[in-house]
């Protein structure tokens, strides 16, 4: 399977439908931009649940070059964003930077994850932040990473562990912050998905799309 075949499984997995013609985007050749980035445009650029639903992929013609690197991706405040090397332009799978903002431009730092890797995790967080309709928040929540992992099989972590992701195709969690009692956040695809999922984990959500009015 080609890394564009693995990119739209994986879409098509996580979105709990087929991929249409309009789930992705041609970036313009004379666009300069690592193959993977390529990759990722042509397999689900256009689906707004992977690629804005909380953080924003940039249009392939968007891509800005700015002390050195190519900014394609914005926090949803806009606080951070994040970055290949321009150096890096043609490699092929090249390591993603953060940047934060600061008067002077951007403070970079490596993500220690390649951009076939790292947009993965990303997508995950789009989903649990809105990307699926139904979602749930809870800022700490003791025990969950022991109910969690009980629960549900894990997907990915954040190389530097930051972030953690467990589910099945329709259901997700990422858990942030200390295990002891983490933040909590839930997304699924269709109100049984997050019934399924609210009753597995019985937690107590301090935000829940789906609570009554």
């Amino acid at each position: 399977m080609t890394r564009l075949e693995e990119l739209r499984d994986f879409a098509k997995t996580w979105l709990c439908r087929s991929l249409t013609e309009h789930d992705g985007v041609e970036a313009p050749t004379s666009a300069v931009m690592p193959q993977a980035l390529r990759d990722i445009y042509l397999a689900f650029g256009g689906v707004e649940a992977l690629t804005t639903a909380h953080n924003r992929l940039y249009p392939p013609q968007g891509i800005v070059i700015s002390d050195g690197y190519g900014i394609f991706y914005d926090e949803n405040q806009s606080v951070v964003r994040w970055a290949f090397r321009d150096c890096d332009a043609a490699a092929d799978d090249p390591i993603v930077y953060q940047g934060t903002v600061t008067e002077d431009g951007h403070e970079w730092y490596s993500e220690e994850m390649p951009l076939s890797a790292w947009i993965k995790m990303m997508c995950f967080w789009q989903l649990v932040n809105a990307g699926y309709p139904h979602s749930a928040y809870s800022d700490g929540i003791a025990g969950a990473t022991a109910t969690v992992e009980t629960s549900l099989p894990h997907l990915t972590t954040h190389a530097d562990g930051s972030t953690r992701y467990y589910g099945v195709p329709g259901q997700l969690i990422c858990l942030a912050g200390p295990a002891s009692i983490p933040s909590v956040w839930a997304g699924a695809v269709s109100p049984e998905a997050f019934t399924s999922l609210s009753q597995t984990l019985d937690f107590d959500w301090d935000y829940c799309t789906d609570d009554d009015d």
